[in-house]
């Protein structure tokens, strides 16, 4: 008799193996998204207020035994009923496109009092976020390194999180990560969305809509809400509201910090390569296509750095390669000092000295290196090979002669040539293919 099986429970526990966020910042994400969208909501509720409450535009019937306030309205101050009801369209634009500003200078745009090394400073509500998740960034890098394999000393062995973020390497990291979300991003979305805001106001004004559906067209502008009446697209023929925008930096930017944290520590403990770990969404155990090709790949750091997030919202994350999978890693005691490399007996001849004596000789030479790592040469028309590994499915052109693993065997080789070629001018009989990486005849070469 077959045992019966609970199809629910083997769900639910399927779900809590795949509902996993890898970099463990969910909370910190839900938290900045929530801010975020807290300041779109507050700007919304103003410019209702201002609109609709103190029919700033005089777009609403006049109301018996209203005394109307023509004094000329100061920017830096709350409007007053029907302040702006007696200006031209373009002052009315002009006004309110001021005001927005100032408003936004108070919420989306809003810089904080802290206190830094000189004293109080202002700056972004955003680098709350960002500073939070690159210190958990460096914490769960100490702790992956440690769980790999490697001896690192743990945050409080370093002095602290404070210490360890006051490096100069992690100074200058937070710094640019705080600059491109407020500078760059969030700066970019509000200044979208006041392109948007003008042009929508202008319309409303010239078609002469009422105060609740200028205000809720403006809406739409923000948050999306009824923007099917709105004709905004891009080039691409989309709308993204600002306030969805905003809430994909806030989302992706966290998990930005978080890696490139991470990718720090690893530099700092000398790590040649990461393994990355591919996104789980939450909504079951559907993965993104995208991450899901990344799973178990093995890059270095440099390759790494600049991968995460892969799109927006991304919550993959880079772990270490562990020592018993990958021969070419780092050992399992690491010391923050550089080790010094022990002196080779033969000294081999470098790419730069091996140019130097080129030009000293007066040859003349181009050079490309393809994707497998080999290193392609014309030199004085002749193409040569540089590999540690030969190709055994080599052109039939490329004879062993010109095939060599450094560049002492190369320039023997070309020095060779150059002695049955020095009464002989020479044509590019080969010529290097950019397409597909490699030599071609060249066509107007005439042996």
């Amino acid at each position: 008799m077959k045992q019966a099986i609970n199809y629910k429970s083997a769900t639910l526990i399927l779900n809590q193996e795949y509902r996993i966020d890898p970099t463990k910042t969910l909370t910190l994400r839900n938290a900045f998204d929530k801010d975020m969208q807290a300041r779109f909501k507050q700007l919304i509720r103003a410019i209702s207020t201002i609109i609709v409450d103190l029919d700033v535009f005089g777009l609403k019937p006049p109301q018996k035994g209203f005394k109307l306030n023509t004094k000329k309205l100061k920017v830096n101050a709350t409007p007053e009923k029907e302040a702006w009801k007696f200006l031209s369209s373009a002052e009315k634009q002009n006004q309110f496109m001021e005001w927005l500003k100032l408003k936004q200078e108070t919420g989306i745009l809003e810089t904080i009092k802290v206190n830094g090394i000189g004293g109080v400073q202002n700056v972004p509500w955003t680098n709350t976020y960002i500073q939070d998740s690159y210190k958990r960034g460096v914490q769960r890098a100490r702790y992956e390194l440690n769980k790999a394999g490697y001896t690192v000393p743990s945050i409080a062995e370093s002095g602290g999180i404070s210490v360890v973020m006051n490096t100069p390497f992690h100074i200058d990291r937070v710094g640019l990560l705080y600059s491109r979300v407020f500078e760059g991003e969030l700066k970019g979305v509000t200044a979208a969305m006041d392109s948007q805001i003008s042009r929508v106001l202008a319309q409303g004004l010239a078609d002469g809509d009422g105060a609740r559906t200028l205000a809720a067209k403006l809406r739409a502008t923000i948050d999306g809400t009824g923007m099917s009446k709105l004709a905004i697209k891009d080039s691409l023929g989309r709308f993204i509201p600002a306030a969805r925008r905003a809430s994909m930096i806030a989302q992706t930017e966290v998990i930005r910090a978080h890696h490139q944290a991470m990718v720090q520590e690893y530099k700092d403990y000398g790590l040649y390569g990461v393994k990355v770990k591919a996104e789980w969404k939450t909504g079951g155990f559907n993965v993104c296509p995208k991450c899901e090709a990344l799973e178990g790949n093995i890059y270095t750091l440099k390759q790494i750095e600049s991968m995460i997030p892969l799109h927006p919202r991304c919550k993959c994350i880079a772990l270490p390669v562990v020592v018993d999978e990958d021969k070419k890693a780092q050992p399992k005691t690491v010391k923050k000092k550089p080790v010094k490399k022990k002196p080779v007996e033969t000294k081999r001849l470098q790419k730069h000295e091996f140019e130097d004596i080129l030009k000293e000789k007066g040859y003349t030479y181009t050079s490309h290196t393809a994707m497998s790592g080999s290193q392609y040469w014309t030199i004085n028309g002749q193409p040569y090979r540089l590999a540690d590994h030969f190709n055994p499915n080599k052109p039939s052109w490329l004879t062993s002669k010109v095939e060599v693993s450094n560049f002492e065997g190369l320039l023997k080789v070309v020095e060779e040539k150059a002695i049955l070629d020095a009464k002989v001018n020479i044509v590019d009989e080969w010529i290097f293919d950019e397409l597909n990486g490699g030599f071609v005849k060249n066509p107007n070469f005439k042996g």
